[in-house]
């Protein structure tokens, strides 16, 4: 998350609104994973204004793996991330809402809660939970004048390609993430709005292909069974062969007051941290100084993401850095093509 971005965000909306038709918007920080902090913040949500019109729940943690190699804290950050934080935070302005008989929750979800793709075991397991808790939902609050409403949508294309590339119209390639058949952020707004507006209750964003997937698996389950089946070969020949390079396999939290980024792991029970740390410079750059992995984990990628955090970070803010760290350093020769080198200073 981008702090200083989002406050600088929300300052522009109140240069440009008009405070007697707007409110000021509130910037608060919320972490699904920590799930003890909810109250609070809901707390402060609510002691804005008093109450809520509007719920949008947009937050996903996407893994792709194959089941066995995921483990069960991972599963579990998956489920806090995309099902059991969204639920609390519905729940939570819920009261509110049914005393004013009036309100909207919006969820954002995924087309993977329509469909279990293979490899997305948990993923598609999370999203599936979610969209049932709010189908059920959106049944029990309409007597007392709440809308829910959801949106099913194809993975986001963060920038548009114009690139022409020749892709199989298959319903794999569709639905693994062929990026000619994802959807733009401005069409994702756009569906948003329409929800609001109309209150629709549930839009599906995606090709036609994965639509039609839908109807496939409910009314030719065995065939939808085999072509995912079929479609999965090469990826587990490869996986035996390989081994398999998880998307997402950890979780960093970036500690900007402290200074470093972190992974918190589980090492049969006991918790332990992985941490990068840094400095900042006279100049405002920055000086990373040190990555430590537990011994226990170490050669398992994790080194790998924070170094992964800490340029990507370096890069979105438009910085310059300095390295200590003999392992950012290696991570850098190795991944050559996501531009590192550019930012880095002897």
């Amino acid at each position: 998350m981008n702090w200083e971005k989002l406050e600088a965000f929300a300052q522009q909306l109140v240069t440009e609104s008009d405070p007697i038709l707007t409110f000021p918007p509130k910037v608060i920080e919320l972490d699904f994973t920590d799930t003890e902090t909810l109250p609070d913040v809901l707390s402060d949500v609510l002691d804005c204004y008093g109450y809520l019109d509007m719920l949008i729940i947009n937050s996903s943690m996407k893994v792709k793996a194959p089941a066995q190699s995921l483990s069960l804290e991972m599963d579990k950050m998956v489920m806090d991330v995309n099902f059991f934080g969204p639920i609390t935070l519905a729940k939570g302005v819920l009261p509110s809402m049914i005393s004013r008989r009036s309100g909207h929750i919006l969820l954002v979800n995924s087309i993977q809660g329509k469909l279990a793709i293979p490899f997305r075991t948990t993923y598609a397991a999370s999203k599936h939970a979610v969209q049932a808790f709010f189908d059920c939902l959106r049944a029990e609050v309409q007597e007392s004048g709440i809308s829910v409403s959801t949106i099913s949508h194809t993975f986001i294309n963060a920038a548009p390609t114009t690139q022409h590339t020749t892709t199989r119209n298959s319903i794999l390639s569709v639905l693994t993430g062929q990026k000619p058949h994802g959807i733009s952020p401005e069409e994702m707004a756009n569906a948003i709005l329409q929800a609001l507006g109309s209150k629709k209750k549930e839009i599906i964003m995606a090709h036609f292909i994965s639509k039609a997937a839908i109807y496939a698996r409910s009314l030719f389950p065995n065939l939808f069974f085999a072509v995912m089946a079929a479609g999965v070969r090469n990826a587990a020949v490869r996986f035996r062969k390989h081994g398999w390079k998880q998307s997402e396999p950890y979780r960093v939290i970036h500690d900007r007051k402290q200074r470093r980024f972190t992974i918190r792991l589980d090492d049969g029970g006991e918790a332990q941290c992985a941490v990068l740390k840094y400095s900042h410079r006279s100049d405002g750059h920055l000086h990373l100084l040190s990555t430590q992995v537990p011994e226990s984990f170490r050669g398992k990628g994790v080194a790998a993401s924070l170094a992964k955090a800490a340029l990507d970070f370096v890069i979105e803010e438009r910085l310059k850095a300095s390295i200590s760290c003999w392992y950012i350093k290696k991570y850098i020769e190795e991944n050559p093509h996501h531009g590192y080198q550019v930012h880095i200073e002897d």
